[in-house]
Order: C-alpha cells, then structure tokens, then sequence
C-alpha cells in the first residue's frame, strides 16, 4: 500500500520514516514528499565535476544526492521518482536505481542523465525528485545494512560512486 500525505506523516511522527532536514511544508504532496539535490556531482567513474552547480551536458549522466537524508524502518519500503517538470525536459533522475530497502539510512544517489538537446543546469537546494513509500506486509528479518547483505552503501552522506567501480581503484 503506497502511504498517503497523511499517512507519511503519521510515519514521520512515529519515527517509521525519518527526514533530516525535515522538508518544508509544501514538499508534501498527495501521495510522496518532494526532495532536493543535495551538493557533490560526480562522473561515471567517481570523479568530482562539481559542488553546488553543474551544467550537465545534452546525453551526458552523472551521479548526485539528495540533500535530505533518509532513514526507513524494517516495515516500509520507499521508491524514488522523478518529477514531471524535470521530466518534460529531457532529464531522467534516476535511470535504475530509484528502490529504497527497508532500513536504509543516508542520503540518496541519483542517477541523472540529460536526453534532451539542451544543456541543463543542476542546482544544489532545488526541488529535484520526489520519494514515496510503501508498507510491507510484515517487517523484514534482515534490513539493508545487515552484515550478511554486504550493504555498500549504507549510512552515504553524499554522492556516491559505483561499489563496482571504487573497488577497481584499489
């Protein structure tokens, strides 16, 4: 069952959902509260492009975050989409990885990539996606960040590069 405005709320007091910094009120829609881009934009490869600005170039993808940071409970599940205004313009916010496992905490990786034939400025601060979320039909018995998972990214506190990726650099 996807939580409605009302119910994410009930979550939020309950602390089933956690939100730091809190959203303001007008993050809050129907049925999913909108998030903003965090700062750090990152290549492919794990490679800085930026901080708190980034033109990203038409067919071209990097990695940011968001700035909330997000923490779910063993009985609910979140998923991330982007929104429509981004959308209408060519910018796909996460390309695959838009799931969020119960018991995650940090703050989200987005996956961008600009389709259309205009550049498109990213901002840190902006309105960037919107999360939802879902209660599971019980609790889980492992949370994502349990030790026999291998969870790799949990706990992010910015942009994160591939696991995959890092571990060729070592």
């Amino acid at each position: 069952m996807i939580l409605s405005d009302r119910d994410i709320r009930i979550a939020i007091e309950s602390k089933e959902i956690e939100i730091s910094p809190m959203p303001f009120d007008d993050a809050f829609q129907p049925s999913s509260i909108d998030l903003r881009l965090g700062e750090g934009f990152l290549s492919i490869n794990g490679t800085t492009l930026g901080d708190e600005t980034l033109t990203v170039q038409p067919n071209s993808f990097v990695l940011a975050s968001t700035l909330e940071n997000i923490e779910l409970s063993s009985s609910l599940v979140a998923k991330l989409e982007g929104k429509s205004s981004i959308g209408r313009k060519g910018i796909f916010v996460h390309v695959t990885a838009g799931y969020v496992d119960p018991g995650w905490k940090g703050r989200l990786t987005l996956e961008i990539y600009n389709a259309s034939s205009e550049p498109y400025v990213l901002q840190s601060g902006n309105k960037i996606c919107q999360i939802r979320f879902m209660r599971l039909s019980s609790p889980v018995d492992r949370m994502y960040g349990d030790p026999a998972l291998e969870s790799h990214y949990q706990n992010s506190e910015g942009t994160q590069a591939s696991y995959a990726e890092s571990r060729k650099k070592k």
